[in-house]
């Protein structure tokens, strides 16, 4: 059976798409890294880049120490803002992590209060 170039390259391009449809490739870059004070976990803040067709988004998620990072769960997220913002996070205490975060809350669509005995509290600028 021969199979013409044309009919390979459209098949390759549905396949492609259609992988990307199903899977997007997203893009995780680590801004900020800190350990809580009692060293028994790390909060990161990060920007998530899922192409062209999504925005940016601004993430801070908390781990145990000893873990590695990773980005590709969103249910871990415990803060998540659309768009470049200024975002910053710190540790009050072994047990308490601020974020700070723009005063609007338009692009902001999900906080959480607690994390794994973990207050988070959030201070507008």
């Amino acid at each position: 059976m021969k199979i013409s170039l044309l009919t390979l390259f459209i098949a390759c391009g549905v396949g492609m798409s259609f992988s990307a449809c199903v899977e997007p490739v997203c893009e995780n870059q680590v801004l900020r890294e800190i350990s809580s004070p009692d060293g028994k976990k790390i909060a990161t803040l990060f920007s998530r880049n899922c192409g062209a067709t999504t925005s940016h988004v601004q993430v801070v998620k908390i781990r145990r120490s000893g873990t590695n990072f990773s980005g590709e769960n969103p249910t871990t997220y415990i803060f998540t803002m659309r768009g470049e913002h200024k975002v910053d996070i710190r540790w009050l205490a072994g047990d308490q992590l601020q974020i700070t975060r723009p005063q609007y809350a338009d692009d902001i669509f999900h906080e959480v209060n607690v994390w794994d005995g973990s207050k988070i509290s959030y201070a507008p600028k």
